[in-house]
């Protein structure tokens, strides 16, 4: 016969209730009996048996004893210990109610020293008295006879404890929800010192819970202080372990849990924020409010005069929720839109609607919410990640500029507590993230911590615009958000979620009352990213406040260009905004370079977000191919390094467009490539453009010849004049587009990146010579820099915090320089640019 798998609950259960399991006492005396009582549960086709053992060795029969349930390694072996979702309960059931061990081991150790037993011999005892145990353990023929036996051992005693523990569990139950009940909402109200849920004060309500609470401690520990097992009072009705009937203390237990579900109701009636703060004339937009806390926040607001716009997947749940609203509002101010979170399509349609139809934006809630199994978007990203973080940091950054001009306005990120216990890394270089590495509760938690470090960064960002962002915690709330965890799918698992669910968490009213207040509180004015849980500012993860994992984020949602990439300063910046989470797209002419450097990038970096677009800048055919290609294919873009160049000593020659080489490649094709590419770059905001120019500008030689841009061979032969040109034209163009992106949220820069020691010199003839390149080779390797320190003001100039704001100006070195003076001409810069658009034929639609 084999042990039985009966369930370990059951199993427990009647571990705790019974007192029959004898454990023998062995007095080292030399004459001695070992008896052996043992109670085994045995499995035999179904049905549950007892077996008692004896077995005799000498004259003398040693003492027996209980020593009480015990919190030891005995139910090491339980299989039902090694189920994540049970082990917690039923370790904490014993902290609660057994004994430890050296409390255990008293009975034990007074049989074997107490003086009064000497001579005594053959009793039963528990908590250091003799008991009375068990008749029937002293029938030889009992391991027979058990199984018919087993229903007297079961019999009211262990039903009455049963239903004592249950009543204390329940008690427990509840003093638990009250503890994890959370706030409600606080504004000016509040303030006297009252409590707006009831009419006593705070400190009575705590008063009162304080005292159940030490009535309910006393009652456990006066009922688990050392009980014993009597069998004759198993048969009689009334409860050993005190004076009154069992019916007594069930009463008892059964009035103070009614009392505490009373507290408890009570307690969690639903407070309403108390702000008398109205939003007549403002517009708000809640993000998943078909249902939840969403729907209850979008309600309040309504109710506050403010037009609410339900930003939704599901349209007919969007209108039914809509309809309510109206129906308990009487607002003609609530409107359904349309946006799918996992698709940034819908993302950016949505936001095009806004701007084009609303006049203002003042409170965004960014509230939608997912949970659920591994699933990737139409995007390619983990959906989870995706929904909850990545397409609201979209949202936001696209209703940013509405938003400012409405200001003072809001943004409320709804988070939650998981982000607290988010200890490991953000996995900010995979996003999609494959499914081997897939953990529900853990992207769940990143996606969370992700909004908070995103709140704090925003935060910084938008200083001095009268745009202010919140992060909060809404509770542990009933809501629909947990309909797609496989768990609740499972039918013997399902009920105790529930129960759970809702006995400790929030209702979806008492959930919104945090969201609410970071909307409306007239104290958070000014206030900008903080953590708010139960309207009050908590401590969030100390990750939120790692300004490096903060910038590493919000680098790591931007998407890249960098033309000229497969090699020198081009391959070095590529490479530094790869390692700093870009998507960095390499630009080039040369499809097999190009792709070395990929790869050369990728190994050095583990990034797989880098890509290869083919782009030859002779041809303003191959430059609308790809911008083409890059408006089709890709959601933003961030940064666009304008790097690719001909250097000086390149041969005279004509592009397939009949323009100089070098002035085309250098000038014409990055003006018309940026204004291809100005509408995605104004959509992605804050957005960069950055110009690698030269200190060839500043000559005199650079002259514009805007008559001529075709430059025949004898009116300019000079490769180093062409060169120098080209340049200042790159300069003139980023002071002209700077004034006219002006208040667009996108910032333009050029720059001289040095003397580098690249391949922009590999067209010198001289070099050819091998008595002059040993002496040109020494010469730049001592004075110039190499790739990657020309790299740097091109990387200053795509990331610097500081420039956030800055347009227009030239940079060397990491500073700001003063250019060439022609490059301040508004005449030049206005006629350069009138005949680069009758060149390239894009004209200036903004």
């Amino acid at each position: 016969m084999r042990r039985s798998t009966i369930p370990g609950f059951y199993l427990f259960l009647i571990l705790c209730c019974t007192s029959g399991k004898y454990f023998s006492g062995n007095i080292n005396n030399g004459q001695s009996w070992v008896f052996v009582s043992e109670f085994a549960f045995i499995d035999n086709q179904g049905k549950l048996e007892y077996k008692v053992e004896y077995s005799v060795t000498g004259e003398c029969c040693p003492p027996a004893l209980h020593p009480g349930v015990v919190t030891s390694d005995i139910g090491r072996n339980w299989k039902t210990l090694k189920k994540p979702y049970i082990r917690p309960f039923v370790m904490l059931v014993m902290f609660l109610f057994f004994k430890d061990c050296k409390q255990g081991a008293q009975t034990t150790i007074y049989c074997s020293v107490a003086e009064e037993l000497e001579g005594v011999s053959g009793l039963y005892y528990s908590d250091c008295k003799v008991k009375e145990g068990n008749k029937l353990a002293k029938d030889p023929g009992l391991a027979k006879k058990l199984w018919d036996a087993r229903d007297p051992l079961i019999g009211q005693s262990i039903a009455t404890k049963l239903v004592a523990y249950t009543a204390v569990t329940v008690c427990l139950v509840a003093l638990i929800k009250w503890h994890f009940g959370g706030g409600v909402c606080k504004s000016k109200a509040r303030l006297d010192g009252s409590d707006p849920l009831i009419s006593q004060s705070a400190v009575t309500k705590l008063a009162v819970f304080t005292a159940v609470t030490f009535c309910l401690v006393a009652l456990m520990k006066w009922h688990f202080s050392g009980g014993v097992c009597k069998s004759k009072a198993r048969l009689d009705g009334s409860d050993p372990l005190i004076s009154q009937s069992a019916v007594t203390k069930l009463a008892v237990f059964t009035a103070v849990t009614f009392c505490l579900v009373a507290l408890m109701k009570w307690h969690f009636s639903g407070g309403v924020c108390k702000s008398k703060a109205r939003l007549d004339g403002k517009t708000v937009i809640v993000t998943g409010a078909n249902t939840g806390i969403g729907k209850e926040t979008a309600l309040d607001l309504a109710k506050r005069g403010a037009k609410v716009i339900l930003a939704c997947r599901d349209e007919k749940r969007a209108t039914d929720a809509a309809k309510e609203i109206i129906a308990d509002t009487g607002s003609d101010k609530v409107l359904v839109r349309i946006v799918d979170l996992s698709s940034f399509k819908s993302v950016r349609a949505f936001a095009k609607l806004i701007n084009e139809t609303e006049e203002r934006l003042d409170i965004l809630v960014n509230n939608a919410g997912l949970g659920r199994s591994y699933t990737l978007t139409e995007d390619g990203y983990e959906s989870v990640f995706q929904v909850n973080y990545l397409s609201h940091f979209l949202l936001t950054l696209l209703l940013l500029e509405k938003m400012k001009k409405s200001a003072p306005s809001r943004i409320i990120n709804v988070s939650s507590m998981a982000h607290e216990e988010m200890n490991a890394d953000l996995q900010l270089d995979d996003f999609k993230l494959s499914k081997e590495n897939f953990d529900p509760f853990q992207r769940y938690a990143q996606s969370k911590l992700a909004q908070v470090v995103f709140t704090k960064e925003l935060s910084r960002r938008l200083e001095g615009t009268g745009v202010t962002v919140y992060a909060l915690h809404p509770g542990v709330v009933s809501s629909d958000i947990w309909r797609n965890l496989e768990i609740l799918k499972k039918p013997y698992i399902r009920p105790f979620v529930m129960l759970v669910m809702f006995l400790f968490f929030k209702d979806c009213k008492q959930g919104a009352q945090t969201t609410i207040y970071c909307s409306v509180a007239e104290e958070l004015e000014g206030v900008s990213g903080l953590y708010y849980s139960d309207c009050k500012v908590k401590e969030s993860n100390k990750l939120a406040k790692d300004p490096g994992l903060a910038k590493k984020l919000w680098d790591a949602s931007k998407t890249v260009i960098v033309t000229g990439a497969n090699t020198g300063i081009g391959k070095e910046s590529a490479l530094d905004l790869a390692k700093r989470g870009a998507k960095v797209i390499l630009a080039c002419r040369d499809e097999q370079r190009a792709t070395d450097a990929a790869k050369d990038i990728i190994a050095e970096t583990g990034s797989d977000k880098v890509l290869v677009r083919i782009l030859d800048l002779n041809s303003f055919e191959s430059v609308r191919a790809f911008a083409k290609i890059i408006s089709e294919t890709e959601e933003r873009l961030d940064i666009l390094v304008n790097n690719a160049g001909i250097g000086l000593g390149a041969p005279y020659r004509l592009t397939k467009d009949g323009y100089e080489s070098v002035f085309q490649v250098n000038y014409l094709s990055h003006f018309l490539l940026t204004l291809l590419l100005l509408d995605k770059m104004k959509k992605s905001a804050p957005s960069r453009i950055v110009n690698v120019s030269s200190l060839a500008h500043e000559q005199k030689i650079a002259a514009l010849q805007l008559e001529d841009f075709k430059l025949s061979k004898e009116k300019l032969d000079s490769g180093f004049a062409r060169y120098a040109q080209s340049k200042l034209a790159q300069v003139v163009f980023t002071k002209e587009l700077s004034r006219r992106l002006e208040g667009t949220g996108v910032t333009v820069y050029a720059l001289h990146p040095g003397g580098v020691n690249s391949d922009i010199w590999r067209n010198y003839n001289f070099l050819e010579n091998p008595f002059i390149k040993p002496f040109v080779m020494l010469i730049a390797y001592l004075f110039f820099k190499d790739c990657k320190q020309g790299a740097q003001t091109s990387i200053y100039c795509s990331v610097a915090e500081e420039l956030e704001r800055v347009s227009g100006l030239y940079y060397s070195d990491c500073k700001v320089r003063e250019g060439n003076k022609l490059a301040k001409d508004p005449g030049l810069a206005k006629k350069l640019w009138e005949v680069s658009e009758r060149i390239t034929g894009q004209s200036w639609k903004y």
